[in-house]
């Protein structure tokens, strides 16, 4: 589970430990901090992590505290982006290279790639289209995630 020391990633780490699954953590927080940025580190993990991975939940992301997506430096900005769409890449192709042992991929999204307009419904389906010009660097980069997620399914 990435992103499995906080928050969703936290939440999916103790219900599968309370199933009595074998859970890895990959996480900046923690005794051996590993980002979803860092290929090498995640290649090392895979091998050791053993011959089956039933599950890679994909819960990492970052968006810089007390601060508006808009209104961040370019350096947060950046490193954002790092994590949300390079290090998810970096997972999916981890995932799906010739040998891999992960057999399922679930990763974590938001509402916000259907944008807020005021003619949406209350509710979306996945099968649900944006109504509204993107407005944000998150619905760019979480619709830009979506995409590769297509891409690699």
């Amino acid at each position: 589970v990435t992103g499995g020391r906080s928050g969703i990633g936290r939440a999916c780490v103790e219900l599968l430990e309370a199933s009595g699954a074998t859970v890895h953590v990959i996480d900046m927080q923690g005794a051996d901090p590993i980002s979803v940025t860092d290929k090498p580190a995640l290649e090392a993990l895979a091998a050791k992590v053993g011959p089956t991975v039933d599950v890679l939940i994909n819960a990492a992301g970052i968006l810089p505290p007390n601060t508006t997506i808009d209104g961040i430096t370019v350096e947060d900005a950046r490193r954002s982006y790092e994590v949300n769409v390079i290090g998810t890449l970096n997972l999916l192709a981890a995932a799906g290279a010739s040998g891999s042992s992960v057999r399922q991929v679930v990763v974590k999204s938001s509402t916000h790639v259907y944008g807020a307009g005021a003619g949406d419904p209350a509710y979306f389906r996945e099968t649900d289209t944006r109504t509204s010009p993107v407005a944000t660097r998150l619905e760019r980069s979480l619709l830009e995630v979506e995409s590769l997620v297509r891409d690699f399914a």
